[in-house]
């Protein structure tokens, strides 16, 4: 068996049409494959929400293993919050363009993905690093805590225009502060 390629799906221009909120456009393109490879295509789909959150929660215990179970629900469930607001706040956006809320639910979806996921726990590790090595703040939850909101606000806030930044903030401050 040879890989050819791991694409990702083409899903049109609709979200490229509007270059005035490009905060919800991914950081790639996808085009459309040529109609030789498209013979041999096979779509593997999308996780749903429960996938999705269940890779985060194993990815989480797999990572930090001295965790509770109920620290890791509760930062998991930061991070899919976090993919859910992206979506629905791009889905807002689109639907404020005159895009129909068929299209604009579908389009809204890839506007996070896996790799946004993985931005998290890639930055998460890497302000774990510099807490644990610099000790100045409470016990080791806070360290995870702490690390975690700053990846989402790397990840998640700093792409958001001005709109929905004040939005997502009091989201996580909530969130946060429950969990």
């Amino acid at each position: 068996m040879f890989v050819v390629a791991a694409c990702n799906p083409h899903r049109g221009n609709s979200l490229a049409s509007h270059e005035q909120d490009r905060w919800f456009r991914g950081c790639y393109y996808v085009r459309p494959l040529h109609p030789t490879l498209q013979l041999i295509m096979w779509d593997y789909g999308s996780l749903d929400s429960m996938q999705e959150s269940d890779y985060i929660s194993a990815k989480m215990k797999m990572l930090h293993r001295t965790m509770s179970n109920v620290e890791v629900a509760s930062l998991t469930n930061l991070i899919v919050d976090s993919q859910e607001v992206m979506r629905h706040y791009a889905e807002q956006l689109l639907k404020s363009h005159g895009i129909r809320s068929e299209e604009a639910k579908i389009a809204s979806h890839s506007c996070v993905s896996q790799r946004d996921i993985q931005r998290v726990f890639t930055l998460h590790e890497w302000l774990m690093k510099g807490y644990t090595r610099d000790k100045p703040y409470g016990d080791r939850t806070d360290y995870h805590r702490r690390a975690v909101l700053v990846a989402l606000g790397i990840v998640y806030y700093m792409r958001l225009n001005t709109k929905f930044r004040e939005a997502y903030k009091d989201l996580m401050d909530n969130k946060s502060r429950l969990n």
